[in-house]
């Protein structure tokens, strides 16, 4: 979802929205997974370990499992466009 070139590019992951930055790897998510039970959102992988290993949303501690994630299709669609934009400019210099 993120070229390398971009990946490296510490001012492109600082021009992230935050919506689109998971605070569990403080990066721009890949898969972003939404908890139902909460509403939030988290890249896939980090979520998954961070339940494996404490059971509970990072952010309000509520209990939760891996059948309570589903795919954030509206978030991933928005980071493809961000950087689709981004690595445009980036060929474009």
């Amino acid at each position: 979802i993120i070229p390398a070139e971009l990946d490296a590019d510490d001012a492109f992951i600082a021009s992230a929205p935050d919506a689109f930055v998971c605070c569990i790897t403080c990066d721009i998510m890949r898969q972003p997974a939404m908890v139902t039970r909460t509403g939030r959102t988290y890249d896939r992988a980090a979520i998954e370990r961070w339940i494996s290993e404490h059971r509970t949303d990072p952010m309000s501690r509520t209990a939760i499992s891996l059948d309570d994630l589903v795919p954030n299709l509206a978030i991933r669609a928005l980071i493809e466009s961000f950087v689709s934009k981004a690595y445009d400019a980036k060929r474009a210099e």
